[in-house]
């Protein structure tokens, strides 16, 4: 009857054990989707903000290309 009464622990014990792994796998698979989807999502912020910055630049180049232009016409009729 004791033996009977330890086994059934046992295995109650086993059942418990087993759900709380299985608790703690899904938790850990959730985890690391949200980490994955964080990291996607970093990367389309830095990928923004590239383009934005390049974007930039190609206006400041365009400005200056534009200023030594006009810095040039203004020698150039000076020199006339």
């Amino acid at each position: 009857m004791f033996k009977l009464f330890i086994l059934i622990t046992l295995v109650f014990i086993s059942i418990l054990i087993v759900r709380e792994l299985r608790k703690y796998s899904t938790r850990d698979q959730k985890e690391e989707e949200l980490r994955d989807i964080f990291i996607k999502g970093d990367l389309t912020d830095i990928e923004l903000e590239i383009a934005e910055e390049k974007t930039r630049q190609e206006d400041v180049r365009a400005a200056m290309n534009d200023l030594k232009s006009e810095n040039n016409n203004n020698k150039e009729k000076s020199n006339d």
